[in-house]
């Protein structure tokens, strides 16, 4: 989890508080654009490639969540 929560650190304003269940997307913590970013470097960092129809509050909402799918894309 602490490896999720570094990549996503950088995108979120500084000073905010960020743990496994911190809503980035709901709440408005990671713009739309930064997102993006978030995408990118999750993708890169663990080797995946993340299907757009799968990005969203289900599936990349928390930090948890994305790891819970990265998880899934390594050992289906």
């Amino acid at each position: 989890m602490e490896e999720m929560l570094a990549l996503v650190r950088p995108f979120v304003r500084p000073g905010t508080a960020l743990g496994a269940d911190t809503p980035l997307l709901s709440s408005g913590l990671v713009s739309s654009l930064d997102f993006a970013g978030v995408i990118l470097a999750v993708e890169k960092r663990f080797r995946v490639a993340i299907d757009i129809q799968d990005v969203g509050a289900d599936n990349f909402d928390t930090p948890a969540q994305m790891l819970a799918y990265v998880q899934r894309l390594c050992h289906p």
